[in-house]
């Protein structure tokens, strides 16, 4: 537990530097261009990857700016792109998730098990519980129909992200444009 309260506290303090900030920011942009490229199937059914760029910042910056980062990119989505009436239960299910994903990787060795379990998490805490939750109030019962596929596409994305995160963030380790948490 004091490991945690130490990386928290180091998180915390990703918020004062403005490298931080700026690389956050970057990333942030990454995955709301990432989110043009979202396939929707239905108002309530979507498959999209800009959940690579917050894996991303959940890795670097941790669970106290990666939930930060959660709601500027949410909002500044919905401004860019307004899908429907906006909802605040989406923006905290992307606190959520930052701070799921922020946890359990950050000053934490890279490795594709430690991903792939922080993106099922995410999956089902996020994805399937949370977002079910927010539709269901939306759209009514007939959401409930889909569960089944949302949970099939919630698993397989989790995977595609920690293989594509893991990916991109070895090739940035390699290339000295970040150093590798221990």
């Amino acid at each position: 537990m004091n490991d945690f309260r130490q990386r928290f506290l180091e998180s915390r303090e990703e918020l004062k530097k403005i490298r931080s900030l700026t690389l956050c920011a970057m990333l942030a942009a990454i995955g709301m261009a990432l989110s043009y490229f979202t396939i929707r199937i239905s108002p309530s059914f979507q498959i999209g990857f800009s959940g690579i760029a917050n894996m991303m910042i959940g890795y670097l910056f941790g669970p106290v700016m990666a939930p930060c980062a959660g709601i500027v990119t949410d909002v500044l989505n919905y401004i860019a792109n307004p899908n429907g009436g906006f909802y605040p239960g989406f923006t905290l299910t992307a606190i959520v998730a930052g701070f799921i994903r922020g946890a359990m990787t950050y000053h934490k060795p890279l490795n594709i098990r430690r991903l792939i379990f922080s993106e099922l998490i995410v999956a089902v805490v996020c994805s399937i519980c949370m977002n079910t939750l927010w539709l269901y109030q939306m759209y009514g019962a007939s959401v409930l129909a889909g569960v089944p596929a949302r949970v099939i596409t919630a698993v397989v994305l989790a995977f595609i992200n920690a293989f594509l995160g893991e990916a991109v963030l070895k090739g940035l380790t390699r290339a000295g444009v970040m150093p590798q948490n221990k």
